[in-house]
C-alpha cells in the first residue's frame, strides 16, 4: 500500500482507495501501471519471447553436436 495524492483535492490518500476520505471522488489515485506501459510491456516480452526461445533452441543444438552424448558438463 503506498500513499498518493487525489486528483481533486490533493489530499494523501491510499493507492488502494475507492473514494477519497476527504472530497469523496472515486478512484482518487492514479494507478501505478498506466495502459501505455502496459502495452510497452507486452510488446517487450513478445520480442523477448521471439528472440529468447530461437536462440535458446540454437544453443541447445549447438551443444549437442558438441556432446554427441547428451552429458552436460
Amino acid at each position: 500500500m503506498a500513499l498518493a495524492e487525489c486528483r481533486e483535492c490533493k489530499g494523501v490518500v491510499s493507492t488502494l482507495s475507492k473514494s477519497c476520505p476527504h472530497c469523496g471522488v472515486p478512484n482518487p489515485a492514479p494507478s501505478s501501471i498506466s495502459p501505455e506501459n502496459t502495452v510497452r510491456l507486452h510488446r517487450l516480452t513478445t520480442v523477448l519471447l521471439l528472440v529468447g526461445w530461437p536462440a535458446f533452441i540454437i544453443l541447445m543444438y549447438i551443444q549437442s553436436t558438441h556432446n554427441p552424448a547428451g552429458i552436460f558438463h
